[in-house]
């Protein structure tokens, strides 16, 4: 088991977690300039001071936890009804339409159209295959 921290390495440890930068963070926990590269990399080798470290940062905070599909939409709302321009509000309105299906994306409808014509296409091809190879073996 390894020795408790002391003031320096506990508040090495606070500094770390939040700035990241070891040599700073060595300086102001109290140790000497000189050196405070390879002193802080010794104290970031130690566990003990790890999982202090660990245990001081804040929870990561995710994106998704803060921009949720319900405040893209009230923050679309709220502009279209105050947006400072007409063009913003159109615009927000746009996306609002967009975002609750509204509207037909005519690039949507062109692509299905023509995956369907290259189906059919590819069904045509593949039996002129056949038909060729079927003539060739009876001509064999």
């Amino acid at each position: 088991m390894s020795r408790p921290l002391n003031y320096r390495e506990r508040r090495f440890a606070e500094l770390y977690a939040v700035s990241g930068n070891g040599r700073q963070s060595y300086i102001d926990a109290g140790y000497s300039e000189n050196g405070a590269h390879q002193g802080a990399s010794r104290l970031l080798s130690r566990d003990a001071i790890c999982e202090a470290i660990e245990a001081l940062k804040p929870p990561a905070i995710k994106v998704e936890d803060l921009i949720t599909p319900e405040y893209v939409l009230e923050g679309l709302r709220r502009e279209a009804e105050q947006g400072e321009t007409s063009a913003s509000r159109v615009a927000a309105f746009r996306e609002l339409g967009r975002a609750l299906g509204m509207f037909i994306d005519k690039q949507a409808s062109i692509q299905v159209s023509y995956a369907d014509e290259l189906e059919s296409l590819q069904d045509e091809i593949q039996a002129a295959i056949d038909e060729s190879q079927a003539k060739r073996a009876v001509n064999d």
